[in-house]
């Protein structure tokens, strides 16, 4: 598409594939350069070339469908819509509408706004009510800090005054208690020293005694060595006895040991014919108690394996008389054999029952089929099968044989009926027989048979046993023996070292044991007293030396009390002085720690007061920027609110419709002259009210034909055009017979035509329509197909022609 605007042309190229994004280019005619490309870019050039956007070209230019005769045919009210729809004042209403948003947004920014200065107003008076309060606690902290450090710097030279007296009681203190511990000492080693020599007289006195008791111990304890003597020699005597008695003890546990042997030796040999000696070692343990257990321990497992073997043995005769009855041999290659005999001759017979089953089926059908035809026969005069005449002889002779033959047949059904349950009757016998034959136990014969060869082995094992422990009794007996005799000769030599200990003695000793016990009791006696009895000389000298060391003692004492005496210390003045510099230390540590935790809340509380103030300032800072942002806010609402007011129906929207009626109305009636009607004038009120002058005379709309209703309202949609655009050299039409009859088509071509005849006609007009009556107005016919998909566009003199 090509246009003009201020003597410059300029060309739209627009081109849109299928299935593909349109492609918008916009170039300068007369140089042939490109200006812009794409959709934004070709708009945002048009908008600054033409000077007129989007909808106002397209309201300026573009005449929809129905919109000529809407402008009269509507009501009032929604004529006066479309028309301000036309002429942009609709913008103007939805941005009255929308400010209200707009307003109501700025109205909950200021709410918000309020609400949190009030909230910072609230937390600056608490901060100033804290602030107020630390600066009290500082200046109270402060005058309590002053009167701490006098009292402390009292308390101070108090205590310098009261410790001087502390440290010389303390150094007479310490002379004190070193005198009277030396003092302590010495009556200590006063005591000690006494307490010696009593004990020195006792052991003195003690020493004599022992020298006496002495003498007469030793005449006593010269018999002990003798009476020990006596002691071992008996006491060997009796063991000697013990053993000799164990001895023959365990020879006659020999003897009941092999008692046992041989007894379980023959038990064995009743079932054992013939025992082979083993190369293999049998092991016979060699002590006497062992033996005995072995013994008894083989003794109980022939004893069990014996009662088991005449178990089996007799379950084991029992199971082979059952099995001699069905079987040449009770062996599981005999029971397997006559199984398989039975169940061959089962199948067998199941052949044979199979095969007279069969027979009896197809006799039995014969029979059928020959009382089927007889049936057929009767009185017929033809053969049922053949479909043969017959004679009455023939048909006679025919039932006659068919009759016998029935009969013979019947005879054939008994005789098989005897003969399947003849060989039913074989079959259970042999199923039964098979049964008994599968319960013959061949397998447990056969183990009884394993297991009593293996209890007959042990059997020969434990004989092997038996015969070494038989054996190592007798190498046992052997030993024992000789060794009886060897102990009957030491006792004899016992004997008579006795009798020669008694002649020693001077008698033979009642009781030796509790004897010498006595004689040993004395002669710890005499051990005891002997160091004693030694010690008498040097007890005298160790008293006399003891009584000089008590003279010097005494002498120490008595100077020590002289210079306790002369030191003069008073230990409850000490004490008291002690007391008074405690409480004055305590008052003194107790203040400096009062001071120290006054210092300390007094850094807290102007730490505290610092971070207050900055709180203070920040809250301020932040409360005197939501003021100044409030106060914005509010002059913002005021401008929105007298900016709404004026885009009011009232305001500026009624400003314009005042400005551009006037306007239109002049346009308009240049249009209509050019229609060469008798309509001179069209007004058109503030309100969009229309006003037809006709003849010099007022006339109502609805008294105007079709014609000239159409003519009025192409006029006043051209004026809307023009009044939008300052030139107006296009007008699109887009079916604007759309909602008219056939009548006012033929009104609408005929002022097309004459309008574009005339000399003040808009240079050109393209028409979109799918009624050829229009044709005859139009310089340059197109017609668009749809063709696959894809709009065609072909210049043509004629459309019926193509139609």
């Amino acid at each position: 598409m090509e246009f003009e605007e201020g003597g410059v042309p300029y060309r739209i190229f627009w081109e849109r594939k299928k299935d593909g994004a349109p492609v918008y280019k916009l170039y300068r005619a007369d140089e042939g350069i490109l200006i812009a490309e794409g959709v934004y870019e070709v708009q945002t050039q048009l908008k600054a070339i033409t000077g007129l956007d989007r909808d106002s070209a397209i309201n300026s230019i573009l005449i929809r469908q129905g919109e000529i005769t809407s402008l009269l045919d509507q009501a009032p009210a929604k004529r006066k819509e479309v028309i301000g729809r036309l002429l942009g004042l609709e913008k103007l209403e939805k941005a009255w509408q929308f400010m209200r948003e707009v307003i109501y947004y700025f109205e909950q920014v200021k709410n918000e706004l309020e609400k949190e200065i009030a909230e910072i107003e609230g937390k600056l008076k608490s901060k100033y009510e804290q602030r107020d309060k630390l600066k009290q606690e500082i200046q109270e902290l402060n005058r309590q800090i002053k009167e701490l450090k006098q009292k402390l710097k009292s308390l101070s030279q108090q205590l310098s005054a009261i410790e001087r007296e502390l440290n010389e009681l303390n150094a007479k203190e310490k002379r004190y208690n070193e005198l009277m511990l030396e003092l302590t000492k010495i009556i200590e080693s006063i005591r000690l020293v006494q307490e010696q020599i009593k004990k020195l007289e006792e052991d003195l006195n003690e020493s004599k005694k022992a020298k006496e008791k002495l003498k007469e111990l030793e005449g006593e304890i010269r018999k002990i060595p003798l009476l020990e003597e006596y002691i071992k020699q008996f006491n060997k005597f009796k063991e000697l006895n013990t053993k000799k008695e164990q001895l023959e003890k365990d020879l006659n546990k020999i003897s009941a040991i092999r008692e046992e042997a041989n007894k379980a030796m023959k038990s064995c040999k009743v079932y054992v014919e013939y025992i082979e000696v083993g190369e293999e070692f049998i092991e016979v343990p060699t002590d006497l108690s062992e033996i005995e257990k072995s013994t008894t321990t083989i003794s109980t497992l022939v004893r069990s394996t014996v009662a088991q073997i005449k178990k089996d043995t007799e379950e084991l005769e029992k199971l082979i008389s059952e099995a001699l009855k069905f079987l040449p041999e009770p062996t599981i290659e005999a029971k397997e054999k006559k199984l398989k005999e039975l169940k061959e001759e089962e199948k067998r017979l199941e052949n044979i029952v199979s095969g007279l089953r069969k027979e009896l089926g197809e006799v039995s059908g014969r029979i059928n089929d020959l009382r089927k035809a007889l049936d057929m026969l009767g009185e017929s005069e033809a053969c049922p099968v053949c479909k043969t005449k017959l004679t009455p002889e023939h048909r006679d002779r025919v039932k006659h044989e068919m009759e016998e033959e029935i009969k013979s047949l019947e005879e054939i059904v008994k005789q098989i009926r005897r003969e399947i349950e003849e060989a039913e009757n074989q079959k259970r016998t042999i199923k039964e027989e098979i049964e008994r034959v599968s319960k013959i136990n061949v397998e447990r014969i056969e183990q009884l048979q394993k297991e009593i060869e293996e209890m007959k082995e042990k059997l020969a094992k434990h004989y092997t046993e038996l015969e070494g422990i038989i054996t190592e009794l007798n190498n046992l007996e052997n030993d024992i023996r000789p060794k009886i005799s060897e102990i009957e000769s030491e006792i004899k030599e016992i004997e008579e070292r006795l009798n020669e200990l008694i002649e020693e003695i001077g008698e033979k000793p009642e009781d030796p044991e509790n004897e010498l016990k006595e004689l040993r009791k004395k002669k710890e006696e005499y051990d005891r007293l002997k160091p004693i009895a030694d010690r008498y000389e040097k007890l005298l000298e160790d008293i006399k030396e003891a009584q000089e060391k008590l003279r010097k003692l005494e002498n120490k004492k008595h100077e020590l009390q002289e210079e306790i005496k002369k030191l003069g210390y008073d230990k409850q003045h000490h004490e008291k002085v002690r007391k008074e510099h405690e409480e004055l230390l305590r008052k003194f540590e107790s203040t400096k720690t009062e001071l120290e935790e006054k210092t300390k809340s007094l850094e807290k509380n102007l730490k505290d007061l610092t971070e207050v103030e900055a709180e203070i300032k920040e809250l301020e800072e932040k409360r005197n920027n939501l003021k100044a942002e409030l106060d914005k806010i509010k002059k913002l609402l005021n401008d929105l609110e007298r900016i709404r007011r004026a885009y009011h129906r009232d305001g500026v929207q009624r400003l314009l419709r005042q400005k551009i009626a006037p306007i239109i109305s002049e346009l308009a009636t240049g249009y209509i002259e050019n229609f060469n009607m008798d309509i001179t004038d069209i007004y058109l009120s503030e309100d969009f009210d229309i006003t037809v002058v006709k003849n010099s005379v007022e006339v109502p709309i609805s008294t105007l034909s079709g014609g000239e209703k159409v003519a009025v309202a192409l006029a006043l949609r051209l004026a809307i055009a023009r009044a939008l655009s300052k030139s107006l050299s296009i007008v699109i039409m887009d079916e604007p017979t759309t909602h008219l009859d056939e009548e006012r088509r033929k009104d609408l071509v005929e002022i097309l035509d004459r309008f574009f005849k005339s000399e003040g006609a808009i240079p050109q007009v393209v028409i979109v329509t799918h009624h050829p009556e229009l044709e005859t107005v139009a310089d340059t016919l197109y017609l668009i197909r749809n063709v696959a998909g894809v709009s065609q566009v072909q210049e043509v003199e004629s459309l019926e022609s193509r139609l």
